[in-house]
């Protein structure tokens, strides 16, 4: 009876070794609230996709909003399986998390980033499906990007010339009028388009006075000296350095949302100082500054980026989602042919004056449907080589806005 007390003493006091050295990581987890693992997640992939992006145009500007990407990225996994759904998690930094855990942490993300409206900064979130008219997507897809992102679901004629209209008047109004357009024109493949829109605006908690704006010498990152209105003010900043960088905190209105701008010391390259930079040195220099009185010149800035992300994600690993051979997304359509997605493309636009930042992006995700063309005969062979008609039609009437005939095509 004694050993058997001893025994169970000894892998009691063993389990609790264990439990005790593995404590601080679940403690860690499990203190960690929902929308801060999906912003954890949602940062780390932030840098990585900067780093791709701004490594292919190492002197333009290159803005993206990781929020918008991540969200409309993670609408999409929730069509994905197998191999696919794997990759895109990998990527999107959410691999360890299951996909109700995902969608859950992303829906109170969007609940606690436009919370702050009534504070001063204002953050709107709208994502949106856009699907084919005489398609049946997968219920289970559908409700899941529903409830979780409260995404508008429209069904749309996509060989109708006013379908890129719709979609992109949506976009322009979720970004009041700042982006226009992110659809260009309809792919005869694409099935779905999966979109996310970002707009924020907000006031500086405390504006850079009119009156000391002053036209300034800037050097860009080509080493081009150009003018700009340097906006300045004096006062008590949360401020750091390093021996590569100086840093600064400048609050918006309400203190929710504040700005952080990163500056490369003298001799420094900015490429190395934001390739230095993750998810967790980007906490060590949040950590670093403290508060100080200096004096703050900052440009007035107006600036617009607009890239696709298919190259930078293909290069974090996310590949086989864009290859109709490989890509599984059975879980979003039942459906013979092969799906994958076509393209996925991201637009923003930022200015910033003496009063505060207005902000917008958008990113949409093409879903492709490859179809195999039904072979009507033999090949084929039309040289129009006498006399033709020509005909231009208005799709949506059908009216005949241009009809001849061409009997000579070298008569003016």
């Amino acid at each position: 009876m004694w050993n058997r007390v001893m025994k169970s003493a000894a892998v009691a006091t063993s389990v609790g070794l264990i439990v005790a050295a593995i404590a601080p990581l679940w403690a860690k987890e499990q203190t960690m609230s929902a929308p801060v693992q999906a912003a954890t997640a949602e940062n780390q992939f932030g840098f990585n996709i900067l780093h791709e992006l701004a490594g292919k145009n190492p002197n333009a500007n290159t803005f993206i909003s990781p929020t918008s990407i991540h969200l409309a990225l993670s609408m999409t996994l929730n069509g994905a399986a197998g191999g696919t759904r794997d990759e895109m998690a990998k990527t999107l930094g959410l691999g360890g998390f299951d996909l109700p855990t995902i969608n859950t942490n992303n829906e109170a993300l969007i609940d606690q980033l436009q919370a702050g409206s009534e504070t001063g900064g204002s953050v709107e979130i709208a994502n949106s499906l856009w699907a084919k008219q005489g398609l049946d997507f997968r219920p289970n897809f559908i409700d899941a990007v529903k409830k979780r992102y409260d995404a508008s679901l429209q069904t749309l004629d996509f060989s109708s010339p006013s379908a890129v209209g719709t979609i992109n008047n949506w976009v322009k109004d979720k970004t009041a009028g700042k982006i226009p357009s992110i659809v260009d024109r309809i792919s005869p493949g694409a099935i779905l388009y999966l979109i996310n829109a970002v707009h924020f605006k907000a006031a500086w908690q405390t504006p850079f006075p009119v009156a000391l704006t002053k036209s300034a010498t800037f050097t860009t990152g080509a080493g081009a000296s150009t003018d700009v209105s340097m906006m300045n003010r004096a006062g008590h900043f949360h401020y750091g350095e390093s021996a590569t960088y100086q840093a600064v905190q400048v609050p918006y209105k309400g203190g929710r949302y504040v700005m952080y701008v990163v500056l490369p010391k003298s001799g420094q390259k900015l490429a190395d100082v934001v390739g230095a930079l993750n998810g967790h040195s980007w906490g060590e220099l949040k950590q670093g500054l403290g508060e100080r009185r200096g004096h703050l010149g900052m440009p007035k800035t107006n600036a617009t980026f607009s890239d696709s992300l298919v190259p930078a994600l293909k290069a974090l690993g996310m590949t086989s989602a864009f290859d109709g051979a490989v890509a599984d997304f059975k879980p979003m359509i039942d459906t013979q042919d092969s799906v994958s997605i076509g393209d996925v493309k991201h637009k923003t636009f930022i200015a910033i004056d003496e009063q505060g930042t207005e902000a917008a992006a958008v990113t949409s995700v093409e879903m492709l449907k490859s179809l195999a063309m039904p072979d009507s005969g033999e090949p084929f062979t039309m040289t129009v080589d006498h006399p033709f008609l020509i005909a231009i039609e208005e799709r949506t009437t059908g009216a005949l806005v241009f009809l001849g005939e061409i009997n000579d095509p070298t008569k003016g």
